[in-house]
Parts: structure tokens; sequence; C-alpha cells
């Protein structure tokens, strides 16, 4: 056994040894992506803040409250992206997945050091606009342990579910190479369920009851609430454990799709 974790390392340390290389290469790119992490939240934190000056609290926000909000919310979107649908569907259609399954290693390793290296990549452009941001807004949040060991918490758990979203939705990529405009799509209900375009208290009830059931609060919004505190004590290891509950129903689908896919893949563009 732990020969085999030895092995992993080797495989971990290589595979992030070159996609830190590869996204090296594309600095340019890696600088727009870390652009759009900011401008995004930064939009919805001017327009929300703008609503709650002229009319007051909405659904217990006030207008600083949007600012912490928003702010955490540009975090957590860097640290909890994934895309790997629209890779696979291109690696399918041109055959470069053929190859990949001639490794001695399943390709969800790459997936996973290509996720990680390209967020590391993006984190040297995109932290010291985030410490610029947060001294110039100056957000009401008063950090506690709780709340920032929490919030790592529910971060890594929302990363890792957000992960398994993207990858389940990838391997549809076997039946369809498209799989990537379905998954735009269902995003868009993500974005809006999951807290993205603004906090679930904001939304009508039916919604904000919807979104509590579902696992997009988990991986947007969750970990801003426990940041700014409104989540705390017992609720926000209950939240990390819901998740994590979450991850691997979706990791059960993944495989089960993963399976059925391979029997019918045909080597699309090889």
């Amino acid at each position: 056994m732990m020969k085999g974790f030895k092995r992993l390392l080797r495989i971990y340390s290589r595979l992030a040894a070159i996609h830190w290389g590869i996204m090296l290469q594309y600095r340019a790119e890696v600088t727009i992506w870390a652009f759009w992490s900011v401008t995004s939240p930064i939009v919805y934190l001017a327009v929300w803040r703008a609503i709650a000056q002229a009319r007051g609290p909405i659904g217990g926000y006030e207008a600083d409250a949007f600012v912490g909000y928003f702010l955490l919310q540009s975090i957590v979107y860097h640290f909890t992206s994934a895309w790997q649908v629209y890779d696979f569907g291109h690696e399918i259609r041109s055959g470069e997945f053929s190859s990949k399954l001639l490794r001695p290693m399943d390709p969800v390793h790459q997936w996973v050091t290509q996720n990680a290296a390209f967020k590391l990549v993006n984190f040297i452009w995109l932290a010291p606009a985030w410490v610029g941001l947060f001294l110039y807004f100056r957000p009401a949040i008063a950090f506690s342990w709780e709340s920032v060991v929490g919030f790592i918490a529910a971060l890594a758990a929302a990363a890792l579910l957000r992960f398994l979203w993207s990858q389940a939705w990838s391997m549809l990529c076997f039946w369809t190479v498209r799989a990537h405009a379905g998954h735009d799509l269902i995003d868009a209900l993500v974005h809006v369920l999951g807290g993205g375009v603004a906090p679930i208290a904001v939304l009508p009830p039916l919604l904000a009851d919807l979104a509590y059931a579902l696992p997009f609060w988990y991986s947007i919004g969750f970990p801003i609430e426990v940041g700014l505190g409104h989540v705390s004590g017992p609720a926000i290891w209950r939240g990390v454990f819901t998740s994590l509950l979450w991850s691997v129903f979706l990791l059960a689908v993944y495989r089960a799709l993963w399976r059925q896919g391979l029997k019918r893949h045909s080597a699309v563009g090889a």
C-alpha cells in the first residue's frame, strides 16, 4: 500500500511540473481568466450595493455586507472553478483522449493536476488584486478563528464538489461531444440557485428553499456565508458534511458514466 502511495506521489509531482510549465507558457490567457475572476463579482457588488444604499437592507444584507459577500465570491470562484467538460469534448474529437488511455494511469489524475496548476499560477496574479480590493472597499467582515478555519474547510469541500460536478458532465462527451452546451445551460441555473447572482437570502422563499435542498449552494454561497460569519458553530460542519455527501454521489455518477462510456468509445478523430 505504501509503495503504491509513493508511486502515486511521484506521478502527481511529474504531472504537476508538466502542467505548471504549460500554464506558464499561456500567461496571457491565465491573466485574462484572473481578470474575469475579479470582474464578475465586482459588477454584482456594485449593483447590489447601489440597490441596498437606495432601498435599505435586502434579505438581511446591508450595503457593506454585499461588499464582503462578493469579494469572498471572487476567492471562491477561483478555487472552485472546473472546466473538464470543455477539454474532454475536444480531446475526444481530436483523438487525443485515445492516447491517454494507453498510459498506465487513469486520465483523471491529469485533470486534477491541470486544475491545481492553473489555480496556483492564477493565484500569483489574483492575490495582490484581492489584497488591493479588500483594502479599498474595507468590507465589514468580523474574521475569527472559527470563520477562517470553517471557510477553508467549506472552500475545500466546495472545490471537490464543483470538480466532480464538471467531471460527471464531462462523461456525457462519450455520447455527445457537445456536452458543454448542456452544461452551460444548467450552469446558469447553478449560478442563480448557488448564490452567484445574489445571496440565497435575497431570493424568493420558494427558490431559496429549493437552493438549500440542491448541491449548488454548497459550491458557491455556503463557503461565502461561512467566511462572513452568517453560518457558524455546528452548522459549518453539517454543511461541510452535506457537501461531501453530494461529492460522494457525484463520484458514483461519474464512475458509472465512465465505465459505460469506455464501452462505447470509438476513438473519434484518431
